[in-house]
This record gives C-alpha cells, structure tokens and sequence, in this order.
C-alpha cells in the first residue's frame, strides 16, 4: 500500500503508523465525509505462507469491535477486502482516530508520571475492564501495554488494538498465544488467560509509568518484579501494584471491580491524613489557584557570632593601618630603621596575621552562610514575568570592599563597614528591595536567597515531578577547627531520576506538613 492510496473510493491513506510481518497500520481520512475525518486502516496481507491464526485474530478483532460502543475504545467504522493478485489479499479493519500519544511515545519523550497521574491511568483503564470483562460473553484484551494505551488530547486514557482479544464463552485454554514480554503474566503464555492476566499486564504498565523502564528489563525475585526500589510512592500503592502483578494468578485480584475498590479504598485512607499547620512555624505559604509560594525565615546569628564578625574587620583594619604607619618614611627616619628591616618585618607581621584571621573569618563566614539562607520554593501555573530583589545596601559594601584594595585610606573606615553589614543582616528585607524583571519560563524554581539575593536556583517542569515527601538527610558543615556531622529532615522533591531537598533548617513536623501542602496544591492542578 502506498501514502495516499484511496480505498474503496472512500479512505485516503495519509501516513504508516506501525507494521509487523503482515500487519500495515495507516492513518488515513473518510473523504465521505465533510470535512474530511481522520480514520485508522489496519490492513492484513493474506497469501500461501500466512498463518490462519492471524487470520483468525483478525477477524476476531472485527467482531469484537462491532459489538463494542465504549467512549474509551475506538468505534467499529467498516470492514472490507481487496484482492491484489491471485495470490495475495489485504484485508482491512476501520476504525475511529484517537488524536493524543500513547504512553510508549510519552515515555520515549522522556515524559515522567507522577504517582497521582499513574493512578488515574490505573483508575481509567480499570473502568475499561469492567465493561469488558463483565460482558455476557467475557472479553480479554491480552495486550495491554504502554503502546496500547493512548493519552488523549483530552486527557482521558484509551484502550486500543484489539488484535489479541479472547473472547470466553466458558473456562478452558485457547490455543493461540499472544502478549507481550514483560507484559504478558505466565498463564497466558500456556494458552490459559482469564480477566486477571489483563490485571497483571495493567500492573506491568504502572510499574514501565513509575520507573521509566520496561518490565523485563526490571529484575526479578520468585518471577515477580522488583521495582519498589527505583520508586518513591505509598506503600498502599506499592503493595496494591504487587498484588496485580503476582505471579499466580490465584494471588491476584480476580476481578477489575475488586481491583478498582482496592485502589479508590486505599486513595481515601491516604486523603483522610490531613496535617494541621504546625505551632509557631515561621514559614510563609501564600498558596492561589496559580500560584504555590513557600518561604523559609531565617534562622538568625547568636551575639558572640556578631562580636566576632565585628573583631575580625576592626582587627584587620588596626594591622593594616599599622604596616603602613610602619612603611612610612617619617616613622623610619625617626626610629633609624633601613626600609628593607621595615618591608620584611611588615612582611612578617602580615603573614603572621593573616593565617589565624583567615581560619577565623571562615568559621564565621560559615556560620554567616547557615543563619541567612532563607530558601524559596515557587509553583507557577504558567510561565510568567517574576521579580527578583536587589539588595541596594549589599550592593554599595561590595563596592566599598572593591575599594578597599585600591584607594589604601579607606582601610581608617573599616569599622563603619563592619556596622554598614551588620545594618544590612538586621533590616527587614522587604523594606531594602529593589526589584527588576527577569522571563521565568519553568513551572517551577527552588532558589536559595541569602541578604536578599538571589544566589543559587533550579528550575523545572512542574508535570515531571513524581512525588514530595518528607525524609531525613545527612549533612556535615566543615571548618578549619571541626565537623559537624548531623541528621536534618527535609523535604524530598523527585523529578524523574533528580531528587532536590528542600526546607532544611525546618523541623520534622514542618517538613511532613509542607510535604502534604505542595502534594495537595500539585493534585489540584492536574
């Protein structure tokens, strides 16, 4: 068949959507119709070396398509043969065009489903079953996979490709075995698929959505899949998948209905956990229909930190004030010092100096560093202009200590710098920001602001994210004089194989309730 072939006077092909050895799937459009519809022709090469199970498959296909009129399955349009030689015949199945992508495409793009996604997939499909399984005459789709499985353009999931189906009129094994590995559970493989084989292949998919990696390449442990390991999701969650996926078929849910009640019970016990806001919490939430904003307080400086700081700059200030005096050519003539004794004590003095002040000035930058890193986590229902705050007082001591190294007078001033920071740590920030504007184009941004700067950000895609939940990291502040090894909680942000940590400086309570926070504000939106 060749790209825009009519057939039947009728049906346009348009573009080959897939094909095996004797399978052609094209899209095509009804020109009967006005405007013209898009359609989807199966065509099956028939000749002396095909095997009559395929045929068989192929017109069992057609049937059951007849005598479906499901919203989520594509609908039967018509049927027909043509003869291209003697010896070689098409047939042809037409059937409604779903416009989306299949979740094997999706996944192929690199796209990354959030646990709540992957439960409405799992709710959607199992609503589909029902309906099929429950028929007079049960029917068992055999094949249920990512690339089986269309995202449609309006969000809703449909099952296609029925070139597998079983249909059991009673208990007993057909001969024909179909599925695919990885996909497939192991009586189906025997010729014996029943309505819980087409569970398995659902809990296979999930597990191909959660972990980005197809079942058969997973490992596995008495022929059940070891996913649980690559995932973050509830252990209900987890465990539900498991019990789709167990091997014997007698472990299983028997039936979608039990299996969708199992899901929808589980869901609500998990909704039912409701933080409250924790006591005397400092974090700021402004949360809107667009719009999640979390920002953590700092946690402030103690006073011997301060006295330190202040120390530091007067000392270095008095030193450098005095190896100039002592450079000075008046105080040499009047002492009787050569200026080469003078150059290398002062050269001395400097050394001698600057090594303990520097091992001092890093512990308290340190200690500078953890008290004032306010972090800020920002959801955006769409990309939009954001403002950034410039700190004008922070701007002017940068340019005060640019001069210091070039104009030697300033170093007298060196304690109005001292007070200049500490005037800028202890004013309120909002009283001291400037903004300007700068295009966000992510959905999201963590970003790790410090005496109102803007010193560290990640972005990303607020749909990749997989799940947040509250969890406990190990961290260890390095100075010169000591380590100190601790144990925080935070909260865990996974966007696809990245995890990012967020609100570390908050307490366990805090973590588990800003957790529950942004997972509600996420499902809101989707």
């Amino acid at each position: 068949m060749l790209q825009a072939q009519i057939l039947q006077e009728r049906y346009q092909l348009k573009q080959q959507l897939g094909h095996n050895d004797d399978r052609h799937i094209w899209l095509a459009v009804d020109l009967t119709t006005q405007p013209p519809q898009p359609v989807v022709v199966k065509l099956l090469s028939f000749d002396a070396s095909m095997k009559w199970d395929n045929f068989d498959l192929f017109e069992r296909e057609i049937a059951v398509l007849k005598a479906l009129n499901h919203a989520k399955i594509p609908r039967y349009r018509d049927s027909f043969s043509i003869n291209r030689s003697e010896n070689l015949t098409w047939f042809a199945l037409v059937e409604d065009y779903i416009p989306g992508r299949s979740l094997s495409q999706l996944l192929q793009q690199g796209k990354h489903f959030t646990a709540t996604q992957i439960r409405q997939v799992a709710i959607q499909v199992l609503l589909i079953l029902i309906d099929l399984h429950e028929r007079e005459t049960a029917i068992v789709h055999r094949d249920i996979k990512p690339s089986n499985l269309i995202w449609g353009d309006d969000r809703e999931i449909y099952l296609i490709d029925f070139g597998a189906v079983q249909q059991h009129h009673a208990e007993g094994a057909d001969l024909t075995i179909v599925g695919t590995s990885g996909y497939a559970p192991p009586e189906q493989f025997y010729g014996r698929a029943v309505a819980a084989s087409d569970l398995y292949a659902l809990g296979a998919t999930l597990i191909h959505l959660l972990t980005g990696v197809c079942p058969a390449d997973l490992p596995q442990k008495d022929l059940r899949i070891q996913f649980r390991d690559r995932v973050s999701i509830s252990p209900s969650f987890a465990h539900w998948i498991d019990t789709l996926t167990a091997p014997d078929v007698g472990d299983r849910f028997q039936t979608a209905r039990q299996a969708l009640k199992a899901l929808q019970t589980s869901a609500k016990s998990v909704e039912k956990l409701a933080l409250p806001r924790p006591v005397n919490s400092q974090i700021q939430l402004d949360k809107s229909d667009s719009q999640l904003k979390i920002r953590l307080p700092g946690i402030g400086i103690s006073g011997n930190t301060l006295s330190l700081f202040l120390m530091q700059f007067n000392a270095l200030g008095l030193v450098l004030f005095g190896i100039l005096y002592w450079l000075m050519p008046a105080f040499q003539a009047a002492h009787k010092i050569q200026p080469e004794e003078a150059r290398g004590f002062a050269t001395f003095i400097s050394i001698l100096i600057a090594i303990p002040w520097l091992m001092t000035f890093h512990t308290v930058m340190i200690q500078f560093w953890e008290a004032w890193q306010p972090n800020q986590l920002i959801f955006d229902q769409a990309a939009r202009k954001v403002k950034f705050p410039v700190h004008p007082v922070l701007m002017l001591f940068i340019l005060l200590l640019i001069a210091l190294f070039i104009v030697p007078i300033i170093l007298v001033l060196m304690p109005l710098i001292a007070l200049l920071i500490v005037f800028t740590l202890m004013t309120p920030r909002q009283a001291l920001e400037q903004p300007y504007e700068s295009l966000q184009v992510s959905d999201f941004r963590l970003e790790w602001r410090s005496l109102g700067v803007r010193w560290r950000q990640k972005q990303g895609v607020r749909e990749h994210i997989q799940d947040v939940t509250a969890s406990v990291q190990a961290l260890e502040h390095k100075s010169w004089f000591r380590k100190r090894p601790r144990e925080v909680p935070i909260v865990l942000i996974q966007v696809g194989q990245q995890r990012l940590s967020f609100a570390a400086r908050c307490t366990e309570a805090e973590c588990v309730w800003l957790a529950q926070e942004i997972k509600d504000w996420l499902n809101s939106k989707r």
